[in-house]
């Protein structure tokens, strides 16, 4: 079990993977564009260098910006470029695995941060059975529970204390979806800005 947070907490979870690669390379893709614009000032620099600010942006958008919060009314699950708001009175069930999904009745949203790599899956699949084996009357400890898990508990502990705090015939919201217009409009000047330079 997790530890039970204050009423309407803002919780929020990065990425569980793959953050120290989008760092590192982030830190790639600014030395070969500091690099280059010291060293080349031609078209094939500007063209070396928008290669690399797109580069950065897709290791940002997709292993840095993606993340899960926990807001007072609603589950966000922010991903490379848009971001889902689901009220929690609207969340069914959840689960994660390589991915998280969020059931609003029949359909599936995605939150990409929060996931077990194949390996993990894998391994825990192992111990389990291992354990059923030696131990059939004993159930995994929250100890032994990788982050991700104990994230989906969370959660679900947010969605069921919405239902029970929520009045009879409450309002259940809507589900909406938020362009990161940020991200989307430099990956649209990049791309073009990078065509343009092959015109020269």
């Amino acid at each position: 079990m997790t530890e039970p947070d204050p009423p309407g907490a803002r919780r929020s979870f990065g990425p569980t993977t793959g953050v120290v690669t989008g760092w590192l390379g982030l830190a790639v893709v600014a030395a070969v564009a500091v690099l280059t614009l010291a060293g080349d000032r031609s078209v094939v620099g500007a063209r070396i260098v928008l290669g690399a600010l797109l580069c950065g942006l897709v290791l940002w958008c997709y292993l840095l910006r993606p993340r899960i919060v926990l807001e007072q009314d609603r589950l966000e699950l922010r991903n490379a470029f848009s971001t889902v708001a689901i009220p929690w009175l609207r969340v069914g069930d959840v689960l994660v695995r390589t991915v998280t999904r969020v059931y609003v009745g029949e359909k599936a949203y995605v939150g990409t941060a929060v996931g077990h790599s194949a390996r993990s899956m894998m391994r825990a699949a192992r111990k389990e059975r291992k354990t059923l084996v030696t131990e059939p009357h004993v159930s995994n400890r929250a100890v032994d529970q990788p982050l991700p898990s104990l994230i989906e508990e969370a959660i679900r502990e947010r969605a069921c204390r919405a239902q029970q705090l929520a009045v009879p015939d409450a309002a259940r919201g809507e589900v909406t979806r938020t362009w990161a217009v940020g991200e989307l409009a430099a990956l649209v000047l990049l791309v073009v800005g990078l065509a343009v330079s092959f015109a020269f």
